[in-house]
């Protein structure tokens, strides 16, 4: 009953969506409540993502076509909501929607069991916010494996010079749009790459505690930081492990986490 339940909830949420963006010029088709997925009119997935219509009203617009694919993927069809997150790329917008929408491709590349396509738009995305490739963690591996050394040997070198690993959680948080859209897509393969690709995870685990020393904290690296102590001797290792969870309090400051740290 509750699955049922949420699938309603789901084409509920996929028709008013629907209504919206005819209303707005998005589809053509006077949307029409349909319970069975298979007879909803083709027409109705061309969304018109390279007309006029897009110069008004343009945040309402991109904001309906983004939740009408997420509901889409939430109603148990990855590959339509493949089809409209994609086209959603074709629309000129800024770094962070783009960002939203690369991150929502990786996610149902990772869940469709297609862990090579997740890298790739991983990749694209980093590049599509100006990272060079020696800086996106996916160089050819014998090259990549001479920078990730390069990283370690700065890691260790920074782990000496700082006086108290616990201390690191009172750095400031980062303001620049930029680094904060670059760490979230890092974020976003780090349990993948460490499943898959032991070179892009040692860069991502090195990258990320570099980045927060340089820009401060944008408080998803958590997990990055707790497989970041693994190559540490274990005292330090433990301490960059609780930081790690403490690190996951910073945006959420409600949350009822006790990690119980004395460090």
């Amino acid at each position: 009953a509750i699955r049922t339940n949420e699938g309603a909830s789901y084409l509920n949420g996929q028709f008013y969506c629907q209504c919206g963006m005819y209303l707005l010029g998005l589809i053509k088709n006077v949307p029409k409540y349909i319970t069975e997925r298979s007879k909803i009119d083709a027409e109705m997935e061309e969304i018109q993502v390279e007309d006029s219509s897009w110069t008004e009203n343009f945040n309402l617009k991109f904001n309906m076509v983004y939740e009408f694919a997420q509901l889409v993927f939430l109603g148990g069809d990855p590959a339509k909501s493949k089809r409209i997150f994609e086209a959603l790329l074709k629309v000129k917008t800024d770094p962070t929607k783009r960002s939203n929408i690369y991150h929502q491709l990786i996610l149902l590349a990772h869940t469709s069991g297609n862990p090579m396509e997740a890298f790739t738009l991983f990749k694209s995305q980093m590049m599509d916010l100006g990272i060079p490739e020696v800086e996106t963690g996916m160089c050819e591996k014998e090259t990549q494996k001479k920078i990730n050394a390069d990283l370690l040997e700065q890691v260790d070198l920074k782990i000496r010079e700082i006086p108290s690993i616990p201390d690191l959680i009172n750095l400031s948080m980062c303001t620049d749009p930029r680094q904060i859209l670059v760490t979230r897509a890092l974020e976003s393969v780090t349990v993948l790459a460490y499943i898959l690709d032991p070179c892009l995870f040692d860069f991502i685990r090195c990258h990320t505690f570099l980045r927060v020393l340089q820009h401060g904290w944008v408080g998803i690296e958590s997990i990055m930081f707790q497989f970041l102590g693994q190559h540490l001797p274990q005292k330090i290792s433990r301490e960059f492990s609780l930081l790690g969870l403490e690190c996951m309090k910073l945006t959420r400051p409600d949350s009822d986490i006790n990690t119980g740290i004395h460090l």
